[in-house]
């Protein structure tokens, strides 16, 4: 932080610039949006307008939109539309200028493979994909045949620094007129790290391999590209070439290729829950731009197509390892399955502080039962937001527990995020959703295994009782809910929750 602080102060003018570019530009669409007057083509265009914004203001901005882009329960479709275009689909940077940098990287390796590209023609004229950090090419190269290659976007570390500088003054600023116990510069320092992370692509590499080997086991079910070392620097990440991917959030795209989607969703579910359960290890970034399915080979079902997940990304992942933090995430999702509301105080205050109630609430609406929430908090769950009595005290009471617990349970809540909005993307029910999640987490409590065993018969039966109770008390709590959201002052309607 004192580096980046010193650093950005020897630049005053392009800091003060860059504020001044970001103020302006969010200023004007909230005001936009204030004006706007409601309605479908108010919605259409503010979004469209939120995207490129977003875009214009770079890779910080971009991976807001990416993450909003998974919540499907917060926004209207016209923005969920408008913000997926974020995952894969920012504006790219020149050609010539991806060349140069390959170039350059390459030849610090000592790979004489850029030969080979020049050999045959330069780089494509346009990337296959790109994205908030970088841009990623097909290439053939001699000794390793087909492979993506992804370039660092240029000065982007200057521009991420700058943004993180500013944030660091807002943070600042914010917690003394709030008169918060909460250290905000603190949480961008902390969010700031990762970011800068995730740059260094030889960082991704390793996590690549360490996943792959986690997941071994999931083979052919689930894919995870080779990185090839001998071409990859921290700017530039050389793995195999992936081809006819599909969309994780497109049912259509998927049903078109022969999937059946709900099969789609078991199996992102599934892998992503023993990532967390068993392995304690967190995607930061599971969205529909770093993840997709491709049909492979039913095998033993003869003319039949199963789904194969592909994980393409790895910048950034969140360990849950410390302090036991997996541990009793497990025993805090039983908790929650069971409405056993002591272990649901206990574990939470530490993961949420004194927002232990509301918790429950985030992880799943089915959770309510338990969580020592009021009647309107319940209602205000249906609806998707959070409860009037939640103050921005307990927000950042609420940061500052998840920190202390030992873990980055913030990030977990984001990965969840994620995941879940492309499940409600596919029609993946929350009941099998939260007994998938049951089923890992009882796992994860066994002594440690590579290869995580099936449930015993007992525990089979205690998840599906577990789930079939929730299930039951949820379908008769439903229309209650939709009647206290009707009813609200925000007069709302509650989304299906089933």
């Amino acid at each position: 932080p004192e580096g980046l602080s010193d650093a950005c102060w020897q630049e005053p003018w392009y800091v003060a610039g860059r504020g001044l570019q970001v103020f302006s530009r969010c200023g004007y669409w909230a005001l936009s949006a204030l004006l706007s007057g409601g309605g479908a083509m108010a919605d259409n265009r503010l979004a469209a307008e939120l995207r490129i914004l977003l875009m214009d203001l770079g890779p910080t901005f971009v991976k807001v939109g990416q993450f909003l882009s998974s919540r499907v329960d917060l926004l209207a479709p016209p923005y969920i539309a408008e913000l997926r275009l974020l995952t894969d689909r920012v504006r790219p940077f020149p050609r010539e200028v991806a060349a140069a940098s390959l170039s350059k990287e390459w030849q610090e390796l000592g790979s004489t493979a850029y030969s080979e590209v020049i050999r045959e023609g330069g780089l494509p004229d346009k990337p296959v994909a790109a994205a908030s950090l970088c841009q990623v090419y097909r290439l053939d190269l001699d000794s390793v045949g087909q492979v993506a290659v992804k370039i660092q976007r240029p000065e982007i570390r200057p521009l991420i620094c700058t943004d993180l500088f500013l944030l660091r003054i807002l943070a600042g600023m914010a917690g003394r007129w709030l008169q918060l116990n909460t250290d905000l510069v603190a949480l961008v320092d902390e969010y700031g790290a990762r970011l800068v992370d995730e740059l260094d692509f030889r960082l991704e590499a390793d996590s690549a391999e360490h996943t792959a080997a986690q997941l071994r086991h999931l083979s052919p079910q689930v894919f995870i590209p080779k990185v090839y070392r001998e071409h990859s620097s921290q700017r530039v990440l050389t793995m195999e070439l992936c081809e006819d991917l599909l969309r994780a959030d497109d049912p259509e795209g998927l049903r078109r290729a022969g999937l059946d989607p709900l099969q789609c969703a078991q199996l992102i579910c599934d892998t992503f829950a023993e990532m967390i359960f068993i392995h304690g290890r967190v995607h930061a970034d599971p969205h529909a731009g770093n993840i997709y399915l491709r049909a492979i080979d039913g095998g033993s079902e003869e003319g039949r197509k199963r789904p194969q997940l592909v994980i393409l990304d790895h910048g950034l992942y969140h360990d849950l390892s410390d302090s036991d933090a997996r541990l009793d995430f497990c025993r805090y999702w039983q908790a929650c399955c069971a409405k056993d509301s002591v272990t649901m105080k206990q574990v939470g205050q530490r993961f949420a502080g004194e927002l232990h109630r509301i918790l429950p609430l985030v992880l799943s609406p089915w959770f309510v039962f338990g969580s020592g929430a009021s009647i309107s908090e319940v209602a205000a769950a249906a609806e998707g937001r959070l409860p009037d009595t939640v103050r921005l005290r307990d927000i950042t009471d609420f940061i500052v527990a998840s920190r202390n617990g030992g873990a980055n349970i913030t990030g977990l809540l984001h990965s969840l995020g994620y995941t879940r909005g492309l499940l409600q993307a596919l029609g993946f029910p929350e009941a099998q959703r939260v007994e998938a999640m049951l089923r890992f987490a009882v796992l994860g409590l066994r002594p440690a295994r590579e290869v995580p065993s099936g449930l015993s018969l007992s525990e089979k039966a205690w998840v599906k009782y577990r789930v079939a109770l929730l299930s039951g008390q949820i379908h008769m709590l439903a229309p209650l809910a939709s009647t206290c959201c009707v009813g609200s002052k925000r007069k709302r309607v509650a989304p299906n929750i089933l």
